[in-house]
């Protein structure tokens, strides 16, 4: 019966930490397990309730919809959090804020993505604003800026150095035009914009370097320029080596059409290893209804 009352004050209590949140928002907010899809339209809060969750998470875990306990408890503790809830206690003894949390996550196990910078940098500083210090060890970001975080720590494991550049799309024909003139290769006759167009074909379809020149015929055949196929399918071959060369020599890897190496089945030890460091994945995706 103790045990009762105090699980629906703790619920009491959660709920007034988040009394912000209308009652759709608050059951997102308490939802910490499992898949999670919120529908808004703009300007509705979805990153309120984004940066809401995620405090909701540190701080108290799965308490809201769990019944755990960390030990027995008592009728001080009951008479503590009442007293709480009614205004006469600022803040509650540290043994009875233990009894509040049902594993709460640590700050770096919670990834929180978005699409712009300008979203990134909002969710950072309402973090920062709500969580304080715990914020900057959150993984939050845009998905390139995490995924370059990510490089960086654990890029050796799939054969990249930790010292890399990213390449942008002006960076990427720049390198192909290089490697055309180094080969003797007339843009006129096959311009950089179409090997790039086919190494990215080929990217996404999992096709490796090695078998990239059998990709590059199938794109050319689909475009109907067959006569220039068996006029420089020869140069086809060739410039895979040099340009492949080139971006390993240098340590560089596109954020385009360019990078030439693609993670696989080979590496699902290290896509378990990011999987497991992360108790909480979230993205902020804007949907409008």
């Amino acid at each position: 019966m103790l045990e009762q009352q105090f699980l629906e004050l703790r619920r009491q209590v959660i709920a007034k930490e988040f009394s912000r949140m209308n009652d759709m928002q608050l059951e997102a907010v308490t939802t910490t397990e499992g898949p999670l899809l919120v529908l808004a339209g703009a300007g509705s809060g979805k990153t309120t309730v984004l940066v809401n969750r995620i405090a909701n998470i540190i701080k108290y875990g799965k308490a809201y919809q769990s019944d755990d306990l960390c030990r027995e408890v008592t009728e001080a503790d009951v008479q503590f959090v009442k007293d709480y809830l009614d205004g006469k206690l600022e803040e509650l003894p540290f043994d009875v804020q233990d009894l509040l949390s049902v594993y709460p996550a640590k700050p770096w196990q919670i990834l929180a993505i978005t699409f712009t910078n300008k979203a990134a940098n909002e969710l950072k500083d309402r973090l920062g604003a709500f969580l304080g210090d715990e914020a900057l060890d959150i993984w939050a970001g845009t998905f390139h800026s995490i995924c370059s975080r990510i490089l960086r720590r654990y890029g050796d494991r799939l054969g990249y150095s930790n010292h890399f550049t990213i390449y942008d799309t002006d960076d990427s024909k720049r390198v192909m035009k290089e490697c055309q003139r180094l080969l003797n290769i007339d843009d006129k006759i096959m311009p950089h914009k179409e090997i790039l167009s086919a190494i990215g074909h080929a990217k996404e379809r999992l096709l490796t370097p090695a078998i990239s020149y059998g990709a590059i015929i199938i794109f050319l055949i689909l475009l109907g320029v067959l006569l220039v196929f068996l006029t420089c399918r020869r140069s086809i071959r060739k410039a895979s080596k040099p340009l492949i060369q080139l971006a390993e020599s240098a340590q560089e890897i596109a954020t385009g059409k360019f990078d030439t190496s693609l993670p696989t089945i080979r590496h699902k030890d290290e896509i378990r290893l990011l999987r497991d460091s992360f108790d909480y994945m979230q993205s902020s995706l804007a949907r409008y209804v």
